[in-house]
Formats: C-alpha cells, structure tokens, sequence
C-alpha cells in the first residue's frame, strides 16, 4: 500500500522519534559537533530540499504527534532558522501494518546505498562547484559548504 501524502506547515509539524525507531537507532554511533547555523541559506533554497526529502511518519491515534520514520537532524536545525515560519514540509504518512518494513528499508537499506556514493562526495563537490562556475551559475562559496559539512575548504579539491 503506498503511503498517503500531506504537506503541512513547518510550525505547525509535531514530531516525535517512533518507539522502534528508537529501539533500532539507540546504539548509533554519532559525533558530537557544533552545527553551524542554517540562516546563512535562503528560504527558497531550504524549501527545495525540504521538497527533495518527505518525511516518513505514522501519525498515533492518542496524541497529535505525527511519530517519525527517520533520524530528522536536518528538520531539528531548521526548527531555529529565523524564516521557518515560510516553509513547508511534505509527509509521507505509513500505516501501521507498514512500520516495520518502512523501517528496514530506511535504517538498512537507505544508508547501505548512500555509502557506495560518500567516498567521492567531497570531490564531487569541488567538480560541481567548478561547473557552476564555469556555466556562471551563483553558488555558495566553498567556505559556506565546507562550514554546512563541519569540514575545511580544502577538502572540496
């Protein structure tokens, strides 16, 4: 069964982690960071990404919390970003008797497929970012994506 869809206002989204999300994710390895800010990106190109990754949540009967599929970091930083208000957020809503494998396919399959891209996504950057420049395209400086990755400039060669 495909899950239904809903667009719904940024302020108005009430998230909270699934219990067997939590279950799957407790023992995840993470680094601990400072996040550089979002405010930096404007609203539109935000809304585009947002546009790009719907959320997977199954909404409970007992609460008006929609419960997330997913690990949401990316949702939780735009939570301070001072345009939030503007955006919105697509949601993809499972039901129960899809949980579980909606599970397996986002904490398994998901990340098993994105690793066979990550060993080249640095210089895939530093290849595009030349491209935009050279088609004269406006993009960010290296120094703004290298601070959205928690990584120097110098890692986009």
């Amino acid at each position: 069964m495909r899950p239904k869809l809903k667009k719904v206002g940024f302020p108005a989204l009430r998230l909270q982690m699934h219990p067997l999300l939590y279950a799957l994710t407790q023992e995840d390895r993470f680094q601990l960071t400072q996040t550089p800010p979002l405010d930096a990106i404007s609203v539109h190109h935000l809304q585009r990404l947002l546009d790009c990754h719907p959320i997977p949540v199954t909404r409970p009967t007992t609460t008006e919390y929609y419960q997330c599929l997913v690990p949401l970091p990316f949702v939780e930083r735009l939570r301070s970003h001072p345009q939030r208000a503007d955006l919105m957020v697509t949601l993809l809503i499972y039901g129960d008797d899809e949980i579980q494998d909606a599970l397996t396919s986002f904490l398994l399959f998901e990340p098993a497929l994105a690793l066979s891209t990550q060993t080249f996504q640095t210089q895939n950057i530093h290849l595009r970012f030349r491209q935009f420049k050279a088609q004269g395209i406006p993009s960010p400086t290296k120094k703004a994506l290298a601070a959205l990755a928690n990584c120097s400039p110098s890692a986009f060669r």
